[in-house]
């Protein structure tokens, strides 16, 4: 067993490997087969047959950029609405104007709420 281990760290020891990091890399690692969508759109995500129960993942990378900047302020649930805002960056706060008026409440991701009492 020990010689077999031994031969074992010999072989990956004598392999050559090269590999390196760069810019180039990064770029590659980020890129997807799916093309985003960064566009506004002219039809709210109802009439656009998103909003369904079988959801898939590649219709949601393909439409999350894109809106209707026409009904952006229209609330379509009556009950309230709790959003999550990424404060650290300038994203969540630009978020937050365009689609705030949707949210009854907004709150910064690190607050946690703990129930008391039983479940």
């Amino acid at each position: 067993m020990r010689t077999l281990f031994n031969l074992l760290w010999l072989a990956l020891a004598c392999s050559p490997v090269h590999a390196t990091l760069s810019k180039s890399d990064a770029k590659k690692a980020a890129s997807k087969t799916l093309l985003e969508k960064s566009q506004f759109s002219d039809k709210p995500v109802q009439e656009r047959g998103l909003v369904v129960t079988d959801l898939k993942a590649e219709s949601v990378v393909l439409e999350h950029r894109s809106y209707c900047s026409a009904k952006a302020r229209d609330r379509h649930f009556a009950g309230d609405v709790l959003g999550y805002v990424t404060p650290w960056n300038s994203h969540g706060y630009d978020v937050t104007k365009v689609f705030g008026s949707k949210f009854t409440q907004i709150s910064p991701v690190w607050l946690q709420l703990k129930r008391r009492g039983r479940e």
